[in-house]
């Protein structure tokens, strides 16, 4: 069973399901009270416990990013008539990924930040009227020169590292068809030596080894080897336990190996979740509009309506209410894309871009 696209997004509805669970219900004492839990391991709500727990859909998001970066990259290759490509197609790789990143960023920056003036979070309490970190929140770097001191929505670090891991992307597919294995190792060497971008270099890990899995086609030769539903769930259970172990017992509460906790529940959605009926479908049309609702969904529960949505008072009902209420926005601003053509400029744009490259080879 091929891990294609289809796969991809039901990966993604899940770690989208982890990000809004983790986010309403991050494990802080004082944010304890704005919910009624379901109940209590010892002081701690288990809302809370899982939420911490949950903090792997990060890693979940990145891997699957390696993954299809990959995929895509190696599909432009071989859309090139030499098969191979020099400084300017890298170029044009790395700036349509990078276009096609910012097209919904850019909407839901036009949208949800100039709704911040009656919110009390005008450009000026933000940014400080300095011109350079509006511009450097407005690109999506916000974090890579400020930390999360000047931006809209801290959130958006995120949008920091897969910036960054796109532009090096060729230099990282090169050491990958060297080695995935040498490349993966440093990675993960580098997410430990301490330096200060720690969301960069904690992250470089299950990005790498997403790479790693698509150039292997790892997926397809697991499903293979291990046959039978029965190794398929013993070897799954073996993965679950080793990165669960290193989470709480070795590492407690660093990330290092956090890449591993993501490849064992990405693994477990292709072997067993992607199956179920009707759930793969919800998951899979979640995960479709993934992006879009982590680019938005802070705003909706803690800077604008966070009475709205904690108004609901039991945890399980809030959460439902901010998954229902982030999924129709996503769908409005489709709409909307839809309705003025944005869409079809964004392709458009990179299409003309992939040409220009195409048509200097020949």
């Amino acid at each position: 069973m091929k891990f294609d696209i289809r796969q991809t997004n039901i990966a993604k509805g899940i770690a989208l399901l982890l990000l809004l669970w983790h986010h309403l219900f991050y494990n802080n004492p004082t944010r304890y009270d704005w919910y009624t839990s379901l109940f209590y391991i010892g002081d701690k709500p288990v809302e809370a416990f899982l939420a911490d727990f949950f903090l792997v859909c990060v890693s979940i998001f990145l891997f699957l990013s390696g993954y299809g970066i990959f995929k895509s990259y190696e599909s432009y290759l071989k859309r090139n008539t030499t098969n191979e490509l020099g400084f300017k197609g890298n170029v044009t790789f790395v700036k349509n990924r990078l276009i096609k990143l910012l097209s919904s960023y850019y909407v839901i920056y036009i949208i949800f930040v100039p709704m911040g003036l009656f919110f009390g979070r005008s450009f000026i309490t933000i940014y400080g009227g300095d011109p350079l970190k509006y511009l450097a929140d407005m690109f999506g770097l916000s974090y890579l020169f400020y930390g999360y001191s000047f931006t809209m929505n801290a959130t958006w670090w995120y949008m920091s590292i897969i910036i960054v891991y796109t532009i090096l992307y060729p230099l990282l597919h090169k050491a990958c068809k060297y080695s995935g294995i040498i490349l993966l190792l440093f990675s993960v060497l580098i997410s430990i030596i301490p330096l200060n971008m720690r969301q960069l270099q904690l992250y470089i890990a299950p990005f790498v080894l997403g790479m790693s899995f698509a150039d292997s086609n790892g997926f397809e030769y697991l499903d293979k080897k291990l046959g039978s539903i029965s190794k398929k769930v013993i070897f799954s259970i073996i993965i679950l336990a080793i990165a669960v172990s290193f989470r709480y017992l070795v590492f407690k509460q660093e990330r290092y190996f956090y890449f591993l906790f993501a490849f064992s529940i990405v693994l477990i959605s292709y072997f067993f979740i992607s199956k179920i009926p009707f759930i793969n479908k919800i998951l899979e049309e979640i995960g479709k509009k993934s992006g879009k609702i982590f680019m938005m969904h802070t705003f909706i529960y803690l800077f604008y309506f966070s009475d709205f949505i904690y108004g609901f008072k039991y945890s399980v009902i809030i959460y439902i209410v901010l998954l229902v209420v982030c999924y129709l926005i996503a769908l409005a601003l489709d709409w909307l894309m839809k309705i003025t053509r944005y869409n079809k400029l964004i392709d458009k744009w990179t299409a003309s871009n992939a040409s220009n490259i195409k048509a200097q080879k020949l």
